[in-house]
């Protein structure tokens, strides 16, 4: 479903007394930020803390902009804004753009991506994390808590971690044989003979939940979920499941395979399942660890970088020297991925590469209404253990909706 788009204005916290804007007042984001934390039923005392993670967030921009008053001003403001964008997501629904601008996109940049990392830390007071119990189990297995924290412990100091075990083959081969019934972009079937250097991906993603029923098992493992909801903040949305299909016998695309940055949500997470080996002959993507934290090296030599530049390979490995590795793996591996930090894809020189992808992000909220994709699905066909997963973690699930039928 499309969705719709709104004006942000036209959603205050509290129009009467502090609307929109006119000749002589305009809008103070900040308070519109706290009024809907309280609507939203967090308590007054917790203001202290938005407040001083909101300081922590700005205050790179704040100390460079001492002696710029009006600039820092309009910078605060953009962030709070951030802020009560995130706050505000609504599922299906996109913000019409201020005057050319995607506010967080700039936010991020001015902030060196800590407002992404804040803003997640405050759904939490919205949103709390979901206590796992021992014995939950999902498609990885039983909950495995020690995975789950060095998990964490990877995430924030890499931005990506690979799980230490794959999935068994047996399970690896369902998903193939079931990706193998869903329609494509380009190619409408899977073909794994085909060399024309095209990429193919789901054309329609409710498919990939009605007739690979086992994707909703990796959704809700309970060692996932840990991982994620400790590095966002806050619990998971799950916001995307494609199947992604390339194959070799062309260049690709120059864009995709040039240093880039992911911004599809405020923050987010891309979890990548390998259903056969990939290695740097087959395309395997790079990465640059720790790079979705630091922007220093690429503001200092770009100024005008925006969150859509690409950056060459010459001009990467100066501001990044050695830092960049090759995301190979075998058949069953997992890997989880803050695609914030700078990723390049890679030209396929043989064979194909075949995955499946999860997408999950901390909020709805986007400027693109189409990047939220609800749908309805039939709860018999889905597992007790799937099913259990469901209910015990309803954030992480809320664009499906589940009946019997």
């Amino acid at each position: 479903n499309a969705g719709t788009r709104v004006a942000l204005e036209d959603h205050l916290c509290d129009n009467s007394a502090h609307g929109k804007s006119n000749m002589t007042r305009e809008i103070d984001w900040q308070v519109q930020s706290e009024c809907a934390l309280l609507q939203l039923l967090v308590p007054q005392a917790k203001l202290t803390y938005v407040r001083r993670r909101m300081n922590w967030a700005m205050e790179l921009f704040m100390t460079n902009n001492a002696n710029k008053p009006q600039v820092k001003q309009e910078k605060l403001q953009q962030c709070w804004r951030t802020l009560y964008e995130g706050i505000l997501h609504r599922h299906g629904v996109a913000w019409k753009i201020q005057q050319g601008s995607e506010t967080f996109l700039h936010a991020m940049k001015w902030t060196n991506m800590r407002i992404n990392d804040v803003t997640g830390e405050i759904l939490g007071l919205i949103y709390p994390k979901y206590e796992i119990e021992e014995n939950a189990t999902g498609a990885y297995g039983p909950f495995d808590l020690e995975e789950a924290k060095r998990g964490v412990e990877s995430m924030r100091k890499n931005g990506f971690y690979i799980m230490k075990r794959r999935l068994p083959q047996n399970m690896v081969q369902n998903f193939i044989n079931k990706t193998k019934l869903l329609r494509y972009h380009n190619h409408a079937r899977f073909d794994s003979s085909l060399r024309d250097g095209s990429v193919n991906f789901v054309k329609d993603q409710n498919d990939v939940p009605r007739k690979i029923p086992e994707a909703l098992g990796l959704t809700g493992d309970p060692t996932i979920v840990y991982i994620l909801q400790e590095y966002f903040g806050c619990p998971p949305l799950n916001t995307q499941t494609n199947t992604w299909w390339s194959v070799s016998g062309s260049l690709g695309s120059a864009r995709t395979q040039q240093w880039h940055q992911d911004f599809t949500w405020i923050k987010f997470v891309k979890l990548f399942l390998y259903l056969n080996d990939v290695t740097k002959e087959n395309g395997a993507h790079r990465y640059i660890p720790g790079s979705f934290k630091n922007l220093d090296p690429v503001l200092s030599r770009i100024k005008s970088y925006s969150a859509s530049t690409r950056i060459d390979d010459r001009v990467m490995e100066e501001l990044y020297p050695g830092k960049s590795r090759y995301m190979e793996g075998k058949s069953g591996t997992i890997i989880l991925e803050d695609t914030r930090g700078f990723h390049a894809g890679t030209a396929l020189k043989s064979g194909y590469r075949h995955l499946m992808q999860w997408e999950f992000a901390i909020s709805s909220f986007r400027y693109s209404p189409e990047e939220w994709r609800s749908t309805s699905l039939c709860r018999n066909t889905y597992g007790e253990n799937i099913m259990r997963n469901v209910m015990a973690f309803p954030r992480v699930f809320e664009r499906y909706s589940f009946k019997d039928c």
